[in-house]
């Protein structure tokens, strides 16, 4: 007996999740899909037969266990209570004709065969296939145990373990058919990922610092600029980010980094010195170096903007390519 199904009548969320298997030496990238019903919602299956009181219990106590359905990743809670579903709420059945329900769609599912059409297909099985009444191959120390490829009954087919089937070639499980249901074509939707929100639209604290470290992958750091040219180097640095500020922001989006107040004369700042400073710095010399301040190599810069604030000052700025040096914002101190 096929059972049949009461579908929420708001949409069921679909979706999958990838991940690499956590098994050592095997990285095998799976797709696990699911559906998530919703809060407080269900999805109701009715079995047209009669049981027993004993029955009953027995199958009470097997939903109250069941913690998942179909895969792991599809976690459910099931409870068996005794009735059967009303005409108007079944909205997915076996497909019994050709012809659909209106606004229907098919859907092949899986299900057990009777214990007679087993045992009568057991029998062709075998007198077809020989070498399926050889028990199946197993690995190391389970050899001997390893089960036949034909279960003698139904419940044993049933009962059979994934990793059985798998080494023994099974496309399907042995005892299953496939049938044809009808449900709701708007039944189920797919769930649209949800994007990452980018780092650039995120709320950052104010800084009011940022250290940039220059690198190079050259073995020697004579390709660093020294000390002696610390002012045209400045200059070029504050050149680049200000280029940067008005190709991201705009003209009066960070005032202390373009050291002016925008606007139509685009005058310097009058509120003291609060524009940014360059200062350059080598924290990374020998102490042989440090007697010669002039041609120390620069490897640090500390730009200093006072006034800078959390959405137009230092927190905006991001390397633009393999040449620009990394900025490290600082927090502003209490």
């Amino acid at each position: 007996m096929l059972p049949d199904y009461a579908l929420p009548h708001d949409p069921i969320t679909v979706a999958h999740t990838r991940h690499y298997m956590p098994i050592p030496g095997n990285t095998s990238k799976i797709f696990d899909a699911f559906a998530h019903v919703g809060e407080h919602r269900a999805v109701k299956i009715s079995y047209n037969t009669p049981l027993s009181y004993a029955a009953h219990q027995l199958l009470e106590a097997l939903a109250s266990h069941l913690g998942y359905l179909g895969r792991a990743e599809s976690w459910v809670e099931a409870t068996a209570t005794p009735g059967a579903l009303q005409g108007a709420e079944i909205n997915a059945r076996p497909c019994l004709t050709p012809e659909l329900l209106e606004g229907h769609e098919p859907v092949a599912l899986i299900a057990p065969l009777t214990p007679a059409d087993y045992l009568s297909w057991r029998t062709h099985q075998l007198a077809e296939h020989q070498g399926l009444a050889v028990a199946g191959s197993r690995r190391g120390k389970a050899k001997a145990a390893a089960p036949s490829l034909l279960p003698e009954t139904l419940l044993d087919a049933l009962l059979r373990g994934t990793d059985d089937l798998q080494q023994q070639g099974w496309s399907h499980p042995p005892g299953s058919r496939r049938v044809l249901y009808q449900r709701p074509r708007d039944s189920l939707v797919t769930a649209q990922p949800a994007r990452a929100r980018s780092l650039a639209h995120q709320e950052r604290p104010p800084v009011e610092c940022a250290l940039i470290a220059l690198h190079s992958y050259a073995k020697n750091r004579e390709v660093l600029p020294r000390h002696a040219r610390a002012l045209p180097q400045m200059e070029e640095l504050h050149r680049a980010l200000t280029a940067i500020v008005l190709k991201k922001l705009h003209a009066t989006a960070c005032p202390e980094l373009l050291g002016s107040a925008g606007g139509a004369d685009r005058g310097p700042l009058q509120s003291g010195h609060i524009h940014a400073h360059y200062l350059p710095l080598a924290l990374n010399v020998t102490p042989g170096e440090r007697h010669r301040s002039a041609d120390l190599p620069i490897d640090h810069i500390l730009i200093y903007a006072p006034g800078a604030d959390h959405r137009g000052g230092l927190s905006e700025l991001r390397p633009t390519g393999h040449r620009a040096p990394h900025l490290r914002p600082l927090r502003r101190r209490q």
